[in-house]
């Protein structure tokens, strides 16, 4: 299998397979493992971010608060730079987010209202459910854009943390 390299250079970690099984990959320097490759989704890449880490919360499980937190310096990393500039995050953006399966669920991208933390909502339980994900479980999460639509997505996977004994 050969690899072709994109627009981007190697200096900024993006590198694209010709046999597009893995669509993009970060090297060194990244904190984030990177993705597996997720076929059901090799058009649709656009421009997109270094993943990043995050520890699944109580709260991020919670069936009654429905939403993922993303920390914001995480935000400002790694999603704003994505961000048109005629998004109204006060009132949410929809997105698509991905498992590592290429399963899509809508969602909506926002501000959450009382705090400076932005939020993952609208079906989060639902792919909380469906991933099952536990509080303690890591998330890497990459933020891009998907070519057809420009629309803002993420593609989440997940490590499950083995339980002392």
């Amino acid at each position: 299998m050969e690899s072709t390299q994109s627009d981007s250079s190697p200096q900024e970690g993006k590198e694209v397979l010709a046999a597009g099984l893995v669509l993009f990959s970060f090297k060194s320097g990244s904190s984030a493992p990177a993705l597996e490759p997720v076929n059901a989704l090799i058009d649709s890449i656009g421009e997109c971010q270094e993943p990043f880490t995050k520890t699944i919360s109580e709260s991020d499980v919670n069936k009654q608060q429905s939403r993922l937190l993303i920390p914001k310096l995480d935000f400002k990393n790694f999603i704003q730079p994505l961000l048109k500039d005629n998004a109204d995050l006060e009132m949410g953006v929809p997105v698509q987010t991905f498992n590592t399966a290429g399963k899509a669920y809508p969602m909506k991208f926002k501000k959450w209202s009382g705090s400076k933390g932005h939020v993952l909502m609208d079906d989060w339980n639902k792919f909380v459910e469906e991933n099952q994900l536990k509080p303690c479980d890591s998330l890497t999460i990459q933020a891009f854009r998907a070519v057809q639509t420009g629309e803002l997505c993420f593609l989440i996977s997940s490590k499950k943390v083995q339980a002392l004994e």
